[in-house]
């Protein structure tokens, strides 16, 4: 027969360890329960609980707007010439450019030829375009002297993932403007009217 004193001294460590745990690790702490029972934990209330922000989401929030608009999907067009200008990578919030929708995002810049796995670790300057809503006034634009910086992290046949590491928008009715900032994925969009 097993000893009283010894499974209370067993069930007060364990309590004492899983306290001990639950301060290290920012969880709910345990308490001790009865003699013979296992400790209580009791989780915070989901209000109470930090929500992560999207890993890949870009955020703007221009004064006066109720809520910010946000893109969190975008597509990738990379598009060569047959003479010697540039490639052009877009990346926009739209799979298909003759249905856009809004809010909208659209990011323009040119690259060199080349296989799109080049870009990793470039950082890109790019002609931005934002559209929060149908109005001209929902119409903001990188100025041409300080075109939207994107650093690029990955990039395969998928698509691009990089960070938005300098930007500022500017409204084209009020001229006000705004900070642009997030990480992005974008995925390669089918070629159109396919």
């Amino acid at each position: 027969m097993p000893d009283r004193g010894s499974c209370s001294k067993f069930a007060l460590l364990f309590a004492a360890a899983a306290i001990a745990v639950a301060g290290c690790e920012e969880e709910p702490a345990a308490r001790v329960a009865p003699h013979g029972q296992n400790p209580i934990v009791t989780p915070p209330p989901r209000s109470a609980r930090p929500q992560p922000k999207p890993v890949d989401q870009i955020e703007f929030a221009p004064p006066g707007e109720s809520r910010p608009a946000t893109f969190t999907k975008l597509y990738a067009r990379l598009s060569e010439l047959s003479d010697d200008r540039p490639a052009v990578l877009q990346l926009s919030n739209n799979e298909d450019s003759r249905r856009e929708r809004v809010p909208s995002i659209h990011f323009q810049v040119r690259v060199d030829k080349g296989p799109a796995e080049r870009l990793v670790q470039q950082t890109l300057r790019a002609k931005v375009h934002l559209l929060t809503d149908k109005g001209e006034s929902g119409l903001w634009t990188s100025p041409d002297d300080q075109p939207v910086e994107l650093t690029i992290s990955q990039c395969d046949a998928a698509g691009i993932r990089g960070e938005i590491t300098r930007g500022v928008l500017v409204n084209v009715t009020t001229g006000a403007t705004t900070p642009l900032a997030g990480q992005f994925r974008a995925e390669f969009a089918a070629a159109e009217g396919k």
